[in-house]
């Protein structure tokens, strides 16, 4: 009205026709985006906020005779009208839904058909209806039922025993470290020297989270990476699920890891740490030389327990230190925890 030119950005306006005072008794409320549906719902919103407050709207008249903003409309939606009971546990006649759902500004029509309102686009299924009834309803109205089931709780049997690994580690003074159970290919296969079939995600959303952790020992080597700057000996380790490809089938493995770095990290370290673990799990175990691409040849060695393997252990080569950066001898192993508890039990 006062012949002011009005920017599309609303922010630029913010000093003189969006700068709201004390005393102020018109306000101009713009929304922008890109979206009308959004914009309309916004506009909606503040409308309704500002009119329960007490202030008269005066809707805008955009492409005069084509569309006036907020555009106001209330959308029908139709409820399972025996979700209620099951739900809620409690038998309402239609009136008693009438009357509850009108206090929460919804207009009924009967036989589950509801007009949502205008300013509400959070009402996606029968269940969103029902809440609302129940609220107006009071939940301190609505009795509370006996349980006709009852179930305890109880760790998988598999817990306690990747518990008692863990603080075995930790006794050897490792720390443990928790990282995301997604992965890519070339931390996990290219970086380590070794060629594994790892299980892909189709729909990614980064390159650095595009597969799912086939195994732990080059996680452990990625984290001793980052933290080149902190003071050696570096001791970690983690526990937790892999996805293992087989063939067309696909398997979860429990498995547990350690990396150890420093100047004199040896073959003989770890060989130690991990039978030290087998001996107070009373595991049998031996122990025979195998060579594994991310280890230095000679030095490494796979674990058995009752004639299977479990895991492995050897000093991580020169190359693929350098594929990571690190420039001391780094030590590691990895253990089947579901395998090595099925062969123990």
């Amino acid at each position: 009205s006062k012949g002011d030119v009005v920017t599309f950005p609303p922010i630029v306006n913010s000093e003189d026709s969006g700068k709201l005072e004390v005393g102020d008794s018109e306000i101009v409320v713009e929304v922008t985006g890109t979206d009308y549906d959004s914009v309309n719902l916004a506009s909606t919103i503040f409308a309704y906020a500002l009119a329960d407050r007490g202030y008269r709207i005066h809707p805008a008249n955009i492409k005069p005779g084509r569309r006036i903003s907020p555009e106001v409309k209330s959308e029908r939606f139709r409820f399972d009208l025996d979700l209620i009971e099951s739900l809620l546990g409690i038998s309402l006649k239609q009136s008693e839904i009438k009357s509850l759902l009108e206090r929460a500004q919804y207009s009924y029509k009967g036989k589950g058909i509801v007009e949502v309102p205008p300013y509400r686009k959070d009402v996606l299924h029968s269940v969103d209806v029902i809440e609302d009834i129940a609220i107006m309803r009071g939940y301190k109205n609505i009795e509370a039922l006996p349980l006709e089931e009852f179930t305890a709780g109880a760790p998988l049997p598999i817990a306690p025993f990747a518990d008692s690994l863990r603080s075995l580690w930790t006794g050897l003074e490792y720390q443990e470290v928790c990282s995301a159970i997604l992965s890519n290919k070339e931390l996990l296969t290219d970086k380590m020297g070794v060629d594994m079939d790892v299980v892909e995600i189709e729909n990614y959303m980064s390159l650095t989270y595009s597969c799912v952790r086939s195994w732990l020992l080059p996680i452990l080597v990625d984290v001793l990476s980052k933290n080149r700057h902190v003071e050696y000996p570096q001791k970690i380790f983690e526990q937790g699920l892999v996805t293992i490809r087989k063939g067309d089938s696909v398997l979860d493995e429990n498995h547990i890891a350690a990396a150890s770095a420093h100047a004199s990290a040896s073959f003989t370290e770890m060989k130690q740490a991990v039978e030290f673990l087998l001996r107070n799990v009373s595991a049998e175990y031996s122990v025979e030389e195998f060579d594994y691409g991310c280890f230095i040849p000679g030095r490494s060695a796979r674990i058995l327990v009752n004639g299977q393997v479990i895991g492995f252990f050897g000093e991580i080569h020169p190359a693929v230190l350098e594929n990571f950066g690190l420039t001391v001898p780094v030590v590691g192993a990895e253990l089947n925890i579901t395998r090595l508890f099925s062969l123990r039990s």
